[in-house]
């Protein structure tokens, strides 16, 4: 039991399982993109004549992906693997950064990236204050170890180049986590007249339509209208008050495309005024013993509870079914009244949504103006009557605002401006450390040259080739003096 756990955290904070939830990932986003061409493939070999493909797919949530069990557990996966492997990369970064011990400044270690050695009869008289200057220029001010006939010299430079890697990584993590918070966000639309107040929202949650109430209410105030004859949505101005007990009331101004937000709700303009509404009268008898009718003045978008059942009926819309079909309803002047009309009764239909107690749409009926043998399954839970359709001029403005939420949102960009910063860092900064260390041995000189460097390590020949010009004496009419022992590169020692 006591090597399981650490063998499991090592599988799940590894590279392998990193690249086995990738490949997950990117097969579920491909399933989703190409949603519309499986469906077309069951259909044409009809699959769905099987319940166990039906019973897989409703398994494991490919109906509503994104909202999914399925889904969810890959991004808490993804999560955990990330936040593993950045909590196992920090005791290395602490090594490499020697914050705790002090003894590498003037010990060479044996983890290294290059290394050479070798050996020069005499050594230029200026080598210890040239060195010392070159350090500086292209590292930084060394730190020199002397110890009788030896000398040590350690520079280093871009300690902070570490970050890039947790700032990476965390950035990563915001952008999950807030990928998982938007897994719960909605969006959906809400209707207002002039000195209404509403707080209900209707919206869609993964494939469902449902009811949702908001943590405050929005009321439209009154305002100008439009200048005639200009139909431009920037001409429009709507002002619109928030509503919240124990809050103090917050009043926007929308003009055209603009948004605002409240309370991490995101609020845009979708409609502007309509100079023609209807309002009908709608008969509702539940179909239980002791039922009541319940006759309510209704307008488009408007709904109330049925107290008998707890349902929420909303008015849809409006048709009038003997216009042609291609004709959009409600776009014509129609006098009606409820007593005496001109048009008849019979041409029209409204369309209602039935929520249940759970505020998830149940079935969407169609009522008639007049008797019809248009039979819906669900008659047996209500009667519904249309009593009367009057045209009426609308006094002010109505709008449709599209109102969504995205608790995550936040997180997404501050994680993608951290990941972007650190994956820079971690590309084009990298952590670098020297060692020279000079002995002098039977009147010959013994210089080792050490580096390290987090990336690139082959860039450290360049300062290793200016350090040995630095060591002959210029110019050296003995070039035999100079006895290369080699250089060694040490494999595997990069730290990316």
């Amino acid at each position: 039991m006591k090597k399981l756990l650490p063998t499991i955290i090592a599988h799940l904070s590894s590279l392998t399982f990193t690249v086995i939830l990738l490949t997950a990932l990117s097969v579920t986003i491909s399933i989703t993109i190409m949603e519309n061409e499986i469906s077309a493939i069951i259909q044409r070999h009809h699959l769905w004549q099987g319940s166990s493909l039906k019973y897989i797919i409703s398994l494991f949530g490919f109906n509503d992906l994104y909202n999914s069990i399925w889904f969810k557990s890959l991004l808490i996966m993804f999560y955990l693997n990330l936040l593993l492997c950045t909590v196992k990369r920090i005791p290395r970064t602490l090594k490499n950064l020697d914050l705790f011990n002090h003894k590498t400044d003037h010990q060479i270690p044996a983890r290294l990236s290059l290394k050479e050695t070798f050996i020069v009869n005499a050594i230029n008289p200026d080598f210890i204050g040239q060195l010392r200057l070159l350090l500086s220029a292209k590292v930084s001010d060394p730190s020199i170890h002397y110890r009788d006939r030896l000398a040590v010299f350690f520079s280093q430079k871009g300690r902070y180049a570490h970050l890039g890697f947790y700032l990476a990584h965390g950035g990563l993590l915001l952008l999950l986590m807030g990928g998982f918070l938007s897994t719960s966000s909605y969006e959906g639309n809400l209707y207002l007249r002039e000195g209404e107040t509403v707080d209900t929202l209707f919206v869609k949650e993964g494939t469902n339509q449902c009811v949702k109430k908001m943590d405050f209410a929005l009321r439209l105030e009154p305002s100008e209208a439009a200048p005639p004859g200009n139909d431009s949505p920037l001409s429009h101005y709507s002002t619109v008050s928030f509503l919240q007990s124990g809050a103090v009331q917050k009043t926007e101004v929308l003009q055209g495309y603009q948004t605002t937000a409240y309370k991490g709700v995101r609020i845009a303009l979708s409609r502007t005024r309509k100079d023609v509404d209807y309002l009908t009268l709608l008969a509702t008898t539940p179909k239980r013993p002791g039922g009541k009718t319940i006759i309510t003045n209704i307008q488009r978008n408007q709904f109330f509870r049925v107290p008998e059942t707890g349902h929420i009926i909303r008015l849809k819309d409006i048709f009038s079914p003997s216009r042609p079909a291609s004709e959009k309803p409600l776009l014509t002047r129609m006098d009606t009244s409820y007593q005496n009309s001109s048009t008849p009764l019979s041409r029209y239909m409204v369309t209602l949504e039935v929520y249940g107690e759970n505020n998830t749409l149940l079935y969407s009926p169609a009522v008639f103006s007049k008797e019809s043998n248009y039979q819906q399954p669900w008659d047996e839970d209500y009667d519904f009557s249309l009593l009367g359709v009057k045209e009426i001029e609308t006094r002010g403005q109505g709008i449709i605002l599209k109102i969504s939420s995205e608790p995550g949102g936040q997180l997404v960009w501050t994680g993608l401006a951290m990941a972007i910063f650190g994956f820079s860092m971690m590309f084009f900064l990298s952590h670098r450390k020297f060692w020279v260390k000079v002995e002098e041995k039977s009147g010959h000189y013994h210089l080792t040259l050490a580096g390290w460097s987090s990336r690139n390590p082959e860039s450290l020949k360049d300062y290793f080739d200016e350090i040995k010009e630095l060591a002959t004496i210029p110019p050296s009419p003995y070039p035999s003096t100079l006895r290369g022992e080699g250089s060694e590169k040490i494999k595997g020692d990069s730290d990316d």
